[in-house]
């Protein structure tokens, strides 16, 4: 899954990107990519508890194009989710900037649909198609997104072909000066009620700060957020919100030589979960052994669990709740 962060000249999207990944990178650089682990206390703690050989984090790419060209809007394209950076540190006011950044994607998916109608119009003249692309027109010219609309089949693939901006889940993070992360500080109203109106989550935070605190050794940021009483750095908060807006969640397998996430998107069923895990499973599947995280951490040991009736025995119908641990009996 990818997430492109994307903003204005000038916006902080470059340190917010080298904040999230740790990667250094220079504003006007072609293409920045990173992949980042998901912070997961479960993960943490099931570790702590099997001390296994190796412990692995579900993982999203984050990407950074540089500047907003005709290019880089076709590689923005591809991704899935996108993070809007917004100036909240000097004078500009963050309803403006937002507006106007949305706006820019707006644009390109609306010069897309004119091209793509002119030339239905001369190939097909009567095909269902345009009155889709003029449905979503319509939508975009007026400012709405598409979040609780309903589409059949066949709309549902040429969303998926044409991958419009307007139907990708958006966080927006506003860039701040330190002095606007207190407790008692609050974004404008205009700004919040907007990103309310358009269904756009939204997150306050310095990228500058959240780099500086990014480099420093593991126990000296743990101390660092020990002090302001925070549980999370706001970078964690971000690639949580992220994975989350992308619909997607975690199960677990656990054991002494491997304590891992395993990434899938909601109501995916237990068959189709074992594939993530390896097509043999899949292929092979006889039933799953189920668990839920909160449930194992009363025992914390599946043997105490199974003893006690905990351990649930599920068929390939199943579907995989965030936070299941599970062990696959197959037969290949």
């Amino acid at each position: 899954m990818k997430v492109a962060i994307v903003g204005l000249p000038s916006s902080g999207k470059t340190t917010l990107f080298s904040a999230l990944t740790g990667i250094e990178s220079t504003a006007g650089r072609k293409d920045n990519v990173g992949m980042i682990k998901v912070p997961d206390k479960r993960i943490d703690d099931l570790s702590g508890i099997f001390i296994p050989k190796k412990t692995i984090y579900a993982e999203i790419r984050f990407e950074d194009f540089g500047q907003l060209n005709s290019e880089n809007f076709e590689k923005i394209r591809h991704c899935d989710k996108l993070i809007f950076v917004i100036d909240n540190f000097s004078k500009n006011s963050p309803l403006i900037d937002l507006k106007n950044l949305e706006l820019e994607f707006n644009l390109i998916d609306l010069g897309l649909i004119e091209k793509r109608i002119l030339r239905l119009k001369k190939e097909d003249p009567k095909a269902k198609e345009i009155n889709f692309l003029n449905k979503i027109n319509d939508f975009i010219e007026n400012g709405k997104r598409f979040i609780d609309e309903s589409f059949d089949q066949e709309e549902l693939k040429w969303i998926e072909f044409y991958k419009f901006f307007t139907f990708k889940p958006v966080l927006v993070v506003t860039n701040s000066s330190e002095d606007k992360l207190s407790a008692e500080y609050k974004l404008p109203d205009d700004f919040t009620a907007y990103c309310a109106k358009q269904s756009f989550d939204f997150i306050n935070l310095c990228s500058s700060l959240e780099k500086e605190i990014s480099q420093l050794p593991d126990e000296e940021q743990k101390e660092f957020l020990r002090d302001y009483n925070l549980e999370k750095s706001a970078k964690d908060y971000v690639i949580i919100k992220s994975y989350k807006a992308l619909g997607l969640q975690s199960f677990f397998t656990v054991g002494e030589d491997e304590v891992r996430a395993w990434t899938i998107v909601k109501n995916t069923n237990a068959k189709t979960a074992a594939g993530k895990i390896h097509s043999d499973l899949e292929r092979g599947f006889i039933r799953a052994e189920v668990i839920a995280y909160e449930t194992f951490m009363l025992f914390k040991d599946l043997v105490k669990a199974k003893s006690a009736g905990k351990l649930r025995v599920e068929g390939k119908d199943y579907i995989v709740q965030d936070g299941d641990i599970l062990n696959i009996r197959f037969n290949v």
